[in-house]
Formats: structure tokens, C-alpha cells, sequence
């Protein structure tokens, strides 16, 4: 086990940068989770640190050493890769000892070595299979338990679960997350998917055109986004932002008129707020000139619902049917909500993000 750090990391393909001015650390037994678009640099930094694409300015550190120019066979990591890259001809067993076998360890050492990964993984009873008479679950699993068998300083993970169906993903999340739980060993991981990031992070790290937009807990991130893209970018469904201008406490959005009370601040805003995080009440059950009715945006209409189970995610469109919002509420407070009904809506207390419209950043303080 080792921490890993990113020092200045640059990288360029001719003229155009990929990875800008990158600074971060990987601490010891940890598994921290790269996450963006497609294009922001992911990818390319974990490769960086495997040594399979050169940097072009700053270091890699793993542990003391500086692996920067290394050879990737030099730098004790193992790769779990999207594709699980099984041998079709060897059995189970034989592809978890591969990589033992290839540096000349006997097969007396090599057994109980695979063993001890294929308990860990449930693969026991399947050791003697050919990777096509294995599901796809079946076949990360391998490919997971020939890294482990390695037991390398860190583990790299490059979209593992990309080609899994979505119950076989949430499996498997799990099982990555109890495997590295178990034997400790730093990890980076990379995934496009928000939701799979949150789920596995001790660090989530939210790249955005090459350059660290914001690292944290998951809970950090989620609850506290430093910028406008983390806001967009985690959480599901997608944050609603609005600009728009506060005054006399009511923020007035730029583009539908919506109007929303907001005491705190004056001035052009975006106003951030997840779907999860609005109360949404019929119109008609909102007495007018009753005080608590100055706490409610002006009318919207319902006009998609989609049902989730224990709840229901409403597409929410204004009057003049220039904005869409999305808010999520409760199965059994569905009552008097149904499409075409006008409702009102307000931010549940502490839970309005505000952001500079111009920098993107959030506002201090926020």
C-alpha cells in the first residue's frame, strides 16, 4: 500500500492541454473516485499513472518513489480494465495466476495465492470454467481477483462496470467496495457515472475540461457544490438552475418570470436547488393573503409525472412555459397532485444554492 500524489500534472496532445496544472493526493488505503463527462481528462490521468501515456510537465509520486518515467511493469499497480481482457483459452484459475506465472513464480506458490483471492471473490466453484461459460458479473470478478492476486501497491479501475447490466452494476459496486475495504490497497477509480461514484468514494474527485472542479466526501460534493458544473453534474435528478435577480427579497428568473422568495442576498444570482429539496403543494390549498402563502413561488403546472416507486418526480412547467423544473415528492403526499394541476413551490430551509453568474463559483458563505 502507498499514498499516490499528482504533482503539477500537465498534459498535451500538440497543441491542445487534456490534463491543466493537476494537484492531487490519493491517501494511503483509500479509494477515490474520478468522475466527469466524457473529454474532461479522467481517463488520461489514470493512464498517466500507469504509465501507459507519458506527462508532459510534473510528477507521480507513488509512495517516495517517483514513478514519472517508469515503465508501466515497474510501478506495482494493477488494472481492472472496461473490457475484462480474460485469456479465452485458460481456465478461471489459470488467468488469476497469469500474472504470477509471468514473473516466474511456481505453480506450489502461485495455487495458494489464487485460492485466497478466489474465496474472497466466491469464484471456488467456478475455477475450472472458461471465461465464455461465465456471465459478465462473473467475468469482472475474475479479472478483479487477477489484479488482487498481484497484491499490488495501488489498483487502478478504468470503467469496470461500463458493459454490466444495471442490477449486475449495483452488485458489483458492492462487491468492489467490500473487496477494497478489505485488503486495503489504494485505489483510484474511474466512472462517468454520478451515482456509482457517490456510492463507492471515500474521495470524489469532479473533473471538468482537465481540471479538478472539486474534490470532497460524497457528502461534501453533493450538499456543498463549489460550482455551477459539480452542482449540474451530481446528484440525480439534475439540480435546478435558474438566473435571475433578488430584490425585495424575491428572486425573479431571467428567462420564465418564475418568482421564488429569497431574503438573503440582492443582486444577479443562479439559484441552485435539487428536486429533492422543494416542497410542492397545490395552488388551491395555498389560502391567498394568508402570511405563510409569501413563502410560495408563483403558479406552475404539472405537466409530466413520472413514478418512482416510493416517489414521484414531477416536470414542473411555468405559466408562460419558458422554464421546466423538476421536483421530487413523496408517493403519499401525491394526494391532490396530478397533471395539469397549478402548484406552487418553495426551497425546504437551508437548501437554496447560490452561485456568481458569471465565475460559476458559488457564493461565499454559501
Amino acid at each position: 500500500m502507498a499514498e499516490v500524489t499528482f504533482r503539477s500534472i500537465h498534459k498535451r496532445y500538440g497543441d491542445v492541454e487534456v490534463v491543466s496544472d493537476l494537484d492531487l493526493t490519493l491517501p494511503d488505503g483509500t479509494l477515490t473516485v474520478l468522475v466527469g463527462p466524457s473529454g474532461c481528462g479522467k481517463t488520461t490521468t489514470l493512464r498517466m499513472l500507469a504509465g501507459l501515456e507519458s506527462v508532459t510537465a510534473g510528477s507521480i509520486h507513488i509512495g517516495p518513489r517517483d514513478v514519472t518515467t517508469l515503465d508501466p511493469s515497474k510501478r506495482d499497480i494493477a488494472m481492472v480494465f472496461q473490457n475484462y481482457a480474460l485469456y479465452s483459452h485458460l481456465t478461471v484459475r489459470e488467468n488469476i495466476m497469469f500474472p504470477l506465472r509471468a514473473k516466474g513464480m511456481g505453480k506450489a506458490e502461485a495455487v495458494p495465492r489464487a485460492r485466497m483471492v478466489e474465496d474472497l471473490l466466491g469464484l471456488t466453484p467456478l475455477v475450472e470454467r472458461k471465461p465464455s461459460a461465465l456471465s459478465g458479473g462473473q467475468q469482472q470478478r475474475v479479472a478483479i481477483a487477477r489484479a488482487l492476486v498481484r497484491e499490488p501497491s495501488v489498483f487502478l479501475f478504468d470503467e469496470p462496470l461500463s458493459n454490466l447490466d444495471a442490477q449486475l452494476r449495483v452488485d458489483m459496486r458492492t462487491e468492489i467496495l467490500r473487496i477494497q475495504r478489505e485488503v486495503g490497497t489504494t485505489s483510484l477509480y474511474v466512472t462517468h457515472d454520478q451515482e456509482e461514484a457517490m456510492t463507492l468514494a471515500d474521495t470524489v474527485v469532479v473533473m471538468d475540461r482537465g481540471r479538478i472542479g472539486q474534490q470532497g466526501t460524497p457528502q461534501e460534493v453533493y450538499s456543498t457544490p463549489a460550482n455551477v458544473f459539480t452542482a449540474s453534474f451530481v446528484g440525480s435528478p439534475r439540480m435546478n438552475l435558474m438566473e435571475g435577480t433578488v430584490s425585495d427579497q424575491v428572486f425573479l428568473a431571467s428567462d420564465s418570470g418564475l418568482r421564488i422568495p429569497l431574503p438573503r442576498v440582492t443582486g444577479s444570482v443562479t439559484l441552485g436547488i435539487r428536486p429533492e429539496s422543494m416542497d410542492v403543494m397545490a395552488a388551491s390549498e395555498i389560502p391567498e393573503g394568508d402570511s405563510a402563502s409569501s413563502s410560495w413561488s408563483s403558479e406552475l403546472r404539472i405537466v409530466l409525472m413520472e413514478n418512482l416507486g416510493p416517489r414521484v418526480l414531477l416536470q414542473l412547467e411555468t405559466a408562460n412555459r419558458k422554464a421546466l423544473l423538476r421536483a421530487v415528492v413523496p408517493a403519499d403526499r401525491m394526494r391532490d397532485l396530478t397533471e395539469g394541476v397549478p402548484v406552487r413551490v418553495r426551497p425546504q430551509p437551508g437548501q437554496v444554492h447560490l452561485f456568481d453568474p458569471v465565475s460559476g463559483r458559488r457564493f461565499d458563505g454559501e
